[in-house]
């Protein structure tokens, strides 16, 4: 039985017929074309017809029919040389032309390596594959070129269409070759549609082109970018008059990578250097090489394979590639600029924020939102975009969402199946929630990165990082009276308990819990944070979440010792605090109860001013059964006190019937407020070496008197247009200042108090309101007494502008009890230099200083 024609036999057939030249006309060229596929058509035909009950017999060859359009050329870029030409068999001619008029692809109409596609599936017989190059494929349908948008590519400026049909297998490819102006690319697009009746599994297509981008024997250079399935070729043409650099490659744009290969040895023996035997292509397609073979040749084969999915009866697939050139100085600019160029044709930007921000730190509980936004900015959609992003470790998942498609968690990693994205569609949102679990230990650093895989590319997010920061919960339990003195019957008791976050991050889900203590009634609770509730005995608060840089949480208990409670009973308290991670509990608080009842009476004027001095009366006295001993009075203002009277039997024992007298005395400062409360707090012991406590509080209402002065500067002498600058100073008035700042002294009766104020505005007439620059010594915000704060103000003059030029400055501020204060500077002059007045000096003036 005879055997088919392999394919370098078929190699042989063609490369015996004439060459098509470009300048023929269009019905020459596809007579040409139609005569050689008739031809091998017909051999190919008879010689399979003896295999044919081993494979499904091909839909019938059809003839090659003509192009529609006025010309066969098509300008593919104003701004380049490079062309495009379609021929009636889909074949791209001239496809990118440098300035020399060299084909970057050489589409030569007798060789084989122009350009390939081949296709496998399993249902071919042994080492067969169907190979689609100049004309083993047959047209079915004519080719249409546009010159208007079409379809889904307003960009593109051509849209070929070839049918061609297998003789091995019934499924046939649908062919679009659509040009891009704006990128100097083209894309061709493959539909293989499966026409039998049977199921084509495990199929591979081979996409080969020959490639010359050089322009000396140096020959080209080929690399591989997995990021962009893209292959290409890059030269360093050093006789170029243009440009010195060209590069030149493919991308599989759509569809499943399986591999790619580049070889140089065109011209070399055998010529199984690169895939040209059924055998050959064949074992490409099951294992692409995957290698970049560069030798001293002109001429470069460039492949790339990619998997067909199973298809059923009917059942069509998409696949597409694109070829881009590009140009520049030398070879490592045009391969940035090809780079480029396949970012501008397809592209996908991506990008991962988190709250907290990347490189905070965060605390065991605290919630981290991982947000990726994902973006098509190239011009052709990005397809089967696929998202996966593992949850970190440390960290447990909380929560996620895409905008676009659906996403699944499969232990701890998420999937976002996003599809295809368009130019022209809004960006694509994908969120984790994650929170560090309470078994992390601190200074952990939690990391995050996703990776995105789509047709073509394949890439990932920035790294997110966070350090788990240490937690702690400060719980501190203080009393009134202090801790360990004693305490009467119905005397109240105040527990005051302190929580602060003295770690990172948060504190989250706390609950105080205090029972009232026994010898002892409940008066009031109360909680600065959250809410707080009574049971019985026991007060519960639920504070909630308490950040590092929240305030003190403040919970208070108030209890009195009942009357019936035994003299010596030691009442106890002590509050348990329970939270995400922290469980902890506060010091314990004692007090002794006993008869004993120790009072404090304070006196002392109620009002004042700034300087007076003022004598506070604390009267001392005991009730009860008991003496006190190491009696101690102070006051929270004017500090330690003197004894007065009281002992009367001098045994330093204040007992039952005396009534001890102490003073203290305390000068007003400006610094002092409006309401000026002291508290005296009388200490002692008892005969059990028990503390003993007592307090009382006294309030003087103060008055203030600062005075506020104002003076002010600027130059003497100016020019229209110019703009001046204008200096003042605010100064709080006190004999401080008298001699800092060299006031008049004929104003010391108006001499303030030196209490501090409130600056609200400085403004002059003349040139508005005026800037603060400094003064501020202590940066407390307010103009203290000897303190002047410097303001400025400038002022452009105008034409109009009166000569000479005058304004004032006022200064508004408010005193301590809230009353407004202002003061007036004298007038301060500026003399213009005017064009008709001659280049005359004028005298500058004098400033007054004071109020």
């Amino acid at each position: 039985m005879s055997q088919p024609l392999n394919l370098s036999q078929r190699v042989t057939v063609l490369q015996t017929a004439p060459k098509t030249s470009p300048k023929k006309s269009l019905a020459q060229l596809a007579l040409t074309v139609f005569l050689g596929s008739l031809a091998v058509a017909a051999a190919l035909f008879l010689l399979l017809w003896a295999t044919s009950q081993k494979i499904q017999a091909a839909p019938p060859i059809r003839p090659l029919l003509a192009v529609i359009t006025n010309t066969t050329v098509i300008t593919h870029t104003a701004a380049t040389t490079h062309q495009m030409r379609v021929y009636a068999n889909g074949r791209i001619s001239n496809q990118f032309l440098d300035q020399n008029n060299q084909n970057q692809i050489d589409q030569d109409g007798n060789d084989i390596t122009g350009t390939t596609i081949a296709v496998r599936f399993d249902q071919h017989t042994g080492d067969n594959v169907d190979v689609g190059v100049q004309g083993d494929f047959i047209p079915t349908t004519p080719i249409t070129l546009y010159t208007s948008p079409h379809n889904n590519y307003p960009a593109y400026s051509e849209d070929s269409r070839v049918i061609y049909a297998s003789k091995a297998l019934s499924y046939q490819i649908t062919q679009r070759t659509l040009a891009t102006p704006a990128n100097n690319c083209v894309i061709m697009e493959l539909d293989i549609e499966n026409t039998g009746s049977i199921s084509l599994t495990e199929g591979k297509l081979l996409f080969m082109v020959n490639i010359d981008v050089a322009l000396s024997e140096n020959g080209d250079i080929g690399y591989y970018d997995p990021a962009r399935r893209l292959v290409y070729l890059a030269d360093e043409n050093e006789a170029a008059p243009l440009y010195d650099g060209f590069a030149m490659g493919v991308a599989l744009l759509q569809g499943s990578w399986r591999g790619y290969g580049i070889n140089g040895d065109r011209n070399v023996f055998p010529p199984e250097s690169y895939p040209i035997t059924d055998f050959d292509i064949k074992n490409q397609m099951i294992t692409p090489s995957n290698t970049i073979t560069n030798l001293p040749a002109d001429d470069h084969i460039v492949w790339i394979v990619a998997n067909i999915p199973d298809l059923t009866s009917g059942q069509t697939t998409p696949l597409a590639f694109g070829l881009c050139a590009a140009n520049g100085a030398s070879r490592s600019e045009a391969q940035d600029e090809l780079i480029d160029t396949f970012e501008k044709l397809v592209n996908l930007a991506v990008i991962k924020t988190a709250t907290p921000a990347s490189g905070s730190s965060v605390s065991v509980g605290q919630q981290i939102t991982y947000t990726i936004a994902l973006s098509n900015t190239g011009d052709r959609y990005v397809d089967n975009i696929v998202v996966t992003d593992a949850v970190p470790a440390a960290t447990n998942l909380v929560t996620y969402s895409v905008s676009q498609g659906s996403i699944t968690a499969t232990g701890r990693l998420v999937t976002a199946t996003v599809g295809r994205l368009y130019a022209t569609s809004d960006t694509v949102t994908m969120t984790l929630v994650v929170a560090p679990v309470a078994t992390t230990t601190p200074g952990v650093i939690i990391t995050n990165q996703a990776f995105i895989n789509s047709e073509p590319i394949i890439t990932q997010t920035n790294l997110v990082t966070h350090e788990l920061g240490t937690v702690g919960l400060t719980a501190t339990k203080t009393a009134t009276p202090t801790a360990g003195s004693s305490v009467l019957a119905g005397q109240q008791i105040t527990y005051t308990i302190a929580l602060s976050n003295t770690g990172e991050g948060y504190v989250d889900n706390i609950v105080v819990t205090d029972a009232v203590p026994a010898a002892t009634d409940l008066i009031t609770y109360s909680i600065s944070q959250g809410s707080i509730t009574a049971t019985g005995r026991l007060v519960t608060a639920t504070v909630g979440r308490l950040y590092a840089t929240s305030d003190t949480v403040t919970m208070t208990l108030v209890v009195v010792p009942v009357a019936t409670s035994t003299p010596g009973t030691i009442i106890t308290n002590q509050a348990f605090i329970n939270s995400e991670p922290i469980i902890t509990q506060t010091n314990l608080v004692t007090h002794e109860f006993n008869t004993l009842g120790l009072t404090l009476t304070k006196t002392g004027p109620l009002t004042a001013a700034v300087g007076d001095s003022l004598v506070y009366s604390f009267t001392v006295a005991l009730s009860g059964t008991k003496s006190v001993t190491a009696v101690m009075v102070t006051d929270s203002i004017a500090g330690n006190t003197g004894y007065s009277s009281g002992d009367v039997n001098s045994n330093n024992l204040l007992e039952t019937g005396e009534t001890w007298v102490y003073t203290a005395a305390y000068t007003i400062q400006p610094t002092d407020t409006h309401l000026l409360v002291n508290t005296g707090t009388v200490s002692g012991k008892d005969l059990s070496n028990n503390n003993v406590v007592a307090t009382d509080t006294h309030t003087t209402t103060l008055s203030f008197d600062p005075q506020l002065v104002v003076v002010s500067s600027g130059p003497a002498v100016a020019n229209l247009n110019e703009t001046v600058v204008f200096t003042f100073i605010v100064i709080n008035y006190d004999m401080q200042s008298l001699f800092l700042f060299g006031l008049d002294l004929i104003n010391i009766a108006s001499i303030g108090d030196g209490s501090p104020i409130s600056i609200t505005q400085v403004t002059d007439t003349l040139a508005g309101e005026a800037a603060y620059a400094f003064g501020d010594w202590n940066n407390n915000s307010t103009l203290d007494g000897g303190e002047g704060w410097v303001y400025t103000a400038s002022y452009t003059i105008q034409a109009a502008a009166p000569n000479p030029l005058t304004g004032v400055v006022v200064a508004v501020g408010r005193d301590m009890e809230g009353d407004e204060l202002t003061a007036t500077s004298d007038v301060h002059f500026t003399y213009l230099n005017l064009p008709d007045a001659g280049n005359s000096t004028f005298m500058p003036i004098i400033f007054k200083n004071g109020p």
